[in-house]
């Protein structure tokens, strides 16, 4: 029997239909959300493959701890929080460091709105999927899903002083990079 969403089921049917262990209801729930979750997987990655990696633990824990959702809140938002806690553990068990960039003598550069409005997401992606993973990190947590700076520091184990660095050199970097683009005026 091949299920859709369109099939009517909410999420509540979804979960309880994994819990009793339909691979049915595991793929559809799958299915259902994956380009979502890739989306955030990507934004905390240096590229599609490790965001793939990402989103497959990812996928496995959901299906380890689905019974400990509460149906508190949307399925997709604890979905969402399981990929980036996913993601952050990912990048803190990797043993290289980042890059230190001096960045005391980068100008700001002036931007054009109009041309700055005429980047694609894909485009802006991958400038921040450059950033060292520190900075993109806080850079996400930060611009991305709305965390203050103590939630930031709390999550990933830092100052909050090193949070609001490392923020603002992620939009240094960030602006730098798109120095040599048709889109910014200098």
């Amino acid at each position: 029997m091949h299920l859709t969403k369109n099939d009517n089921l909410d999420d509540h049917q979804l979960v309880e239909g994994c819990l009793r262990g339909d691979s049915n209801m595991q793929k559809l729930l799958f299915d259902t959300y994956c380009r979502k979750l890739f989306t955030v997987c990507r934004r905390y990655s240096r590229d599609d493959l490790e965001a793939e990696d990402v989103m497959q633990e990812g996928f496995v824990l959901v299906f380890k701890k689905l019974d400990t959702y509460s149906f508190k809140g949307s399925l997709y938002s604890w979905m969402r929080t399981i990929m980036v806690n996913v993601a952050l553990r990912k990048l803190q068990k990797k043993s290289r460091r980042d890059t230190v960039y001096n960045l005391d003598e980068v100008h700001e550069p002036m931007f054009e709105e109009d041309h700055i409005a005429n980047l694609s997401a894909e485009e802006i992606l991958k400038h921040v999927q450059k950033l060292p993973d520190g900075y993109r990190n806080v850079f996400n947590l930060y611009v991305v899903e709305g965390f203050k700076h103590h939630e930031i520091a709390k999550k990933l184990m830092i100052g909050e002083s090193t949070s609001r660095s490392q923020l603002t050199k992620a939009r240094r970097m960030l602006q730098k990079s798109l120095v040599g683009l048709k889109y910014v005026l200098i």
